[in-house]
């Protein structure tokens, strides 16, 4: 995890002037996971577009989203106060677990 990315979403996270629910958060994040959808679905001829980028174009436009989506899931925990720590021996957890899996 980048401790320079998590420290200033969880500034943002605490700077915002409105009221922000997390499940306001949660549709934020949906919404980004559709974009993202709708970048694939473009990427696999599955959704016609008048116009086709290019494999690099379309190759950034999959990073944006991405990190869209990214941005929203380190905001969701910076808005239940998680530490940079639990994150990642959480992650690791969920990492190993996966790894048996496979294997």
């Amino acid at each position: 995890m980048n401790s320079q990315v998590y420290n200033r979403i969880t500034d943002l996270n605490k700077k915002e002037n409105r009221k922000v629910y997390i499940s306001d958060k949660v549709t934020k994040l949906i919404e980004e996971v559709g974009e993202f959808s709708a970048v694939h679905l473009e990427d696999i001829g599955y959704k016609y577009v008048k116009e086709k980028r290019s494999e690099e174009e379309k190759r950034k436009h999959a990073l944006e989203e991405l990190c869209d989506m990214h941005i929203m899931v380190l905001d969701i925990f910076a808005h239940y106060g998680f530490t940079e720590d639990e994150i990642i021996k959480m992650t690791n957890k969920k990492i190993d677990k996966w790894e048996n899996y496979i294997k």
